[in-house]
């Protein structure tokens, strides 16, 4: 008889073993809430100085983790579902979303030749370059709505704890956008 074959359900990484992992990155502090999802931050800061989110994480859907180096040190690479997060001394870096939920509803839009991961310092710099345009070119306005809301959305989905000036300033692109 021939079986078809299953979908092996990969476990969740022990939360003692991810949190070890974890303090071996340089300037990466985790608080452990009571109900047991972590809270990571990062000693980074934004293009205004600010510190960067913080990284709302649930063990329980880890799947694996690899430590590596980088130009800034060690990193952790985490499978989290099926998203690769990378928790780094100074930074995070996620997968943006090729079709951010606001425009699934209206527009069939998927926002191509997005690079593979994102830093979070890369996506606020692009968020903030994008409201300094001037309003003549709409195609680049255009453009720097859709990278700004792949890379905003990609963040939330990954689980980073956007502050309201981040939302604020989203929503004054898609305001000037929609002024055009």
């Amino acid at each position: 008889l021939r079986q078809e074959p299953r979908l092996r359900q990969e476990p969740s990484l022990n939360p003692s073993d991810l949190l070890s992992s974890l303090d071996q990155v340089e300037g990466v502090r985790v608080r452990v809430q009571d109900n047991g999802l972590f809270v990571v931050t990062t000693d980074g800061l934004d293009d205004q100085w600010e510190p960067l989110p913080r990284l709302l994480l649930d063990p329980s859907q880890v799947r694996t983790t690899f430590l590596g180096v980088g130009p800034n040190g060690q990193h952790l690479q985490l499978e989290v579902k099926s998203k690769a997060i990378i928790v780094a001394s100074g930074d995070f870096a996620y997968e943006p979303v090729p079709q951010p939920d606001f425009l699934s509803g209206t527009l069939p839009i998927h926002v191509q030749g997005l690079p593979w991961l994102v830093s979070w310092t890369e996506a606020h710099n692009q968020l903030s370059a994008a409201l300094r345009n001037d309003g003549g070119n709409f195609d680049q306005l255009t453009g720097d709505v859709l990278t700004s809301a792949a890379f905003v959305f990609g963040a939330l989905k990954a689980g980073l704890l956007l502050n309201n000036a981040v939302i604020d300033q989203f929503d004054r692109l898609v305001e000037q956008y929609s002024q055009m």
